[in-house]
């Protein structure tokens, strides 16, 4: 049984470069989906780092979320979605949706 209320959350974000080219990586979005067991207010974390040409990045984001409580289930989802905010050349920084399940 787990209990109802606030509840710190740590997420491990890898994101890959699979172009040719560097991509400079403003900032990253998240939003939890309210079907899932625990939920967080969204958030725009900004970041700025490049990604190199066929590399990848890591970072921890620690936020602040709400339990429902009740019984654990260990194969519940829990969906979370966002964006990933690209600088590509001059222009302004353009959204690359996703989405997961944890």
């Amino acid at each position: 049984m787990f209990f109802e209320g606030p509840v710190p959350i740590e997420c491990e974000v890898w994101i890959s470069n699979v172009a040719k080219q560097p991509l400079e990586l403003k900032a990253v979005e998240l939003h939890s989906d309210a079907r899932g067991s625990f939920t967080f207010t969204s958030r725009t974390l900004p970041v700025d780092a490049v990604i190199p040409a066929g590399g990848t990045i890591n970072f921890t984001v620690l936020l602040w979320g709400y339990s429902r409580g009740g019984d654990f289930v260990q194969d519940r989802p829990v969906p979370l979605a966002g964006k990933a905010w690209f600088a590509l050349g001059h222009t302004r920084p353009q959204a690359v949706p996703f989405r997961i399940v944890l």
